[in-house]
């Protein structure tokens, strides 16, 4: 598990970090990862991917800004669409805010509340990410690596795949991201059965094909994308269709 904690007063934010660090210890949870800071750029620049063993531990007031950890959680979600964010503060009364900028934050802790309640509470959110190892495990993920950039991305947000006007680079369109990297495509549809090539540039989540233009030689994907399909592949989509709709 890996585990940030945002806090800008230096001893709330070394006992926060005591706290989860013991609690996670008496629990036997395994922590990769711990970053403890008070800038927002440092947690930022921390976060290696997007992983749902990440856990977020953000307090909404940094350096006199009351809303300074919703705008960090924007950011953390735009980099970590499946970490869990949890938000630790005194301004309860914020609540309800949180939920306007749709960062799907499991909790509000309140740090008034007895130190007691406060653990548990840590405790609950810490025990919430370690019991999704077993969901996890379930989640088929695309995984790619070179010497310059690690892609891992649940598969069935993945879209298509088409090669760049940048020579040996090709992007990634997923139903939430745009990821471009160095790779070759014929090799990463070899790696994949659930891929297809539809044309030289171009390959396709088969699972993401929702209807096929026979006259137009052209198909749909989920989010209404449509591409043309090479002659050749013709044979290989219709076959395809036929046999999802069994």
């Amino acid at each position: 598990m890996n585990i940030f904690v945002l806090e800008d007063d230096l001893l709330q934010r070394e006992a926060i970090a005591a706290d989860l660090q013991r609690l996670a210890a008496a629990n036997h949870i395994k922590i990769d990862q711990f970053t403890a800071t008070s800038h927002r750029d440092e947690l930022l620049a921390a976060i290696a991917g997007r992983d749902p063993q990440q856990i977020y531990f953000l307090d909404l007031e940094i350096k006199g800004v009351r809303q300074a950890g919703l705008e960090v959680a924007k950011a953390i979600r735009a980099k970590d669409n499946l970490g869990t964010i949890v938000f630790v503060t005194t301004h309860s009364e914020m609540a309800p805010v949180t939920f306007k900028y749709k960062v799907a934050a499991l909790d509000f802790v309140d740090k008034d509340q007895s130190e007691e309640d406060f653990q548990q509470q840590l405790l609950t959110n810490l025990l919430y990410v370690r019991d999704q190892r077993q969901t996890v495990a379930e989640i088929h993920y695309f995984y790619f690596e070179n010497k310059t950039r690690t892609v891992r991305v649940p598969f069935d947000e993945i879209l298509y795949f088409e090669t760049s006007e940048q020579a040996h680079k090709i992007v990634l369109f997923t139903t939430n991201q745009r990821i471009e990297f160095y790779a070759n495509l014929n090799a990463i549809v070899r790696s994949e059965p659930e891929l297809m090539l539809i044309q030289r540039s171009c390959a396709v989540n088969v699972n993401r094909i929702v209807s096929y233009d026979k006259s137009n030689m052209k198909l749909t994907l989920s989010d209404g994308t449509e591409f043309p399909v090479a002659r050749r592949k013709i044979g290989k989509i219709e076959r395809l269709l036929k046999h999802n709709a069994k």
